[in-house]
């Protein structure tokens, strides 16, 4: 089964269990779908340092699109409480 890892770092451990990754270089936002993610969306705009944060629309909307990609395809999204 082919997994994807959204929104990993470059040369992530992902990357060497030989997994589709996507780090920033492969924007995420361009992910056509179609199987299992595993998704770690930007959290500054949802975490509880978010008032320290600069407002990015883009990523915050990463979060809720991250919810609807395992919903639809199958995974995990990990991100931080509250």
């Amino acid at each position: 089964m082919n997994v994807s890892v959204l929104f990993t770092r470059e040369n992530s451990v992902y990357d060497e269990m030989g997994l589709d990754t996507w780090p920033k270089s492969r924007d995420a936002a361009n992910w056509a779908g179609g199987n299992p993610i595993i998704a770690h969306p930007p959290c500054a705009q949802w975490s509880v340092l978010k008032p320290f944060a600069h407002r990015n629309l883009r990523q915050k909307a990463f979060g809720p699109w991250s919810v609807l990609l395992a919903r639809r395809y199958g995974g995990v999204v990990e991100h931080p409480y509250r």
